[in-house]
């Protein structure tokens, strides 16, 4: 954390005024967004929308005035878009799935009472679920290190991704990687498709999405995956059980 904290101060290597979108730099509340992009102001932001969210499920739980839910949505898309558009850099599958996540709440729910419109919500939720999955797994089937079972073991075995237990796994049974890579290929095309299901083959599906990011964030140290993606499940599961 004190290492994060000095690379994103001025003159480290995550310096706001050096990665920071050109458009945001060049705005008349210049001054304003320096002191909340600076450590101290990342800091705050990261506590205050970690806050919301929790609050949000007490109450959900606890059947609170939905204005409250309303107000703490519009606080933590306020937010990601913030953290969003710290940097164009180093932004992945994670931050746009949370990204539009918290648009589709923000639109169809905080700013709207419309059963219609929180209806429109939910299917883009998970409509972005099903393209995100099937969008990555049709272009690993163009990747060769993905056919030849070569990028799990790849990816697992290095220092950034992986660790000793898969590094040993990955010695011991060679050929493992060639299974997880189909597998992976195979479950993310078919994901969209669970719709078509009804019962075991329906929430199969939804347990092993839960369990690829489990593992992901578990073996890949990929934390957010789990939060961000998992956070567009609920959706799927109500058109699969409830519009379907």
């Amino acid at each position: 954390m004190a290492a994060l904290k000095y690379e994103l101060a001025p003159r480290g290597i995550f310096d706001w005024n050096i990665i920071g979108p050109t458009w945001m730099r060049r705005s008349p509340a210049v001054g304003l967004l320096a002191r909340i992009y600076s450590p101290q102001g990342m800091m705050g932001i990261g506590l205050t929308c970690t806050l919301c969210g929790f609050l949000s499920v007490l109450f959900i739980l606890t059947d609170v005035a939905p204005v409250y839910g309303k107000i703490l949505g519009t606080v933590i898309f306020a937010c990601m878009f913030l953290l969003y558009y710290r940097q164009d850099l180093g932004t992945d599958g994670a931050d746009q799935m949370s990204f539009f996540v918290s648009i589709a709440v923000l639109v169809c729910f905080c700013l709207s009472s419309s059963e219609f419109i929180n209806l429109v919500g939910i299917i883009f939720i998970a409509g972005q679920l099903c393209i995100s999955y099937f969008a990555s797994g049709f272009s690993k089937l163009f990747s060769s290190s993905w056919r030849q079972g070569l990028a799990a073991k790849g990816v697992l075995s290095t220092h950034t991704y992986g660790n000793k237990f898969t590094q040993d796994f990955f010695k011991r049974y060679a050929g493992a990687s060639l299974l997880i890579c189909w597998a992976t290929i195979g479950w993310e095309i078919l994901f969209p498709f669970i719709f078509f299901f009804d019962g075991g083959i329906f929430f199969l599906g939804i347990f092993v999405g839960i369990v690829f990011h489990l593992s992901v964030g578990l073996f890949m140290g990929l934390n957010a995956f789990v939060w961000a993606f998992g956070a567009a499940y609920p959706s799927v599961i109500y058109i699969g059980t409830q519009l379907l």
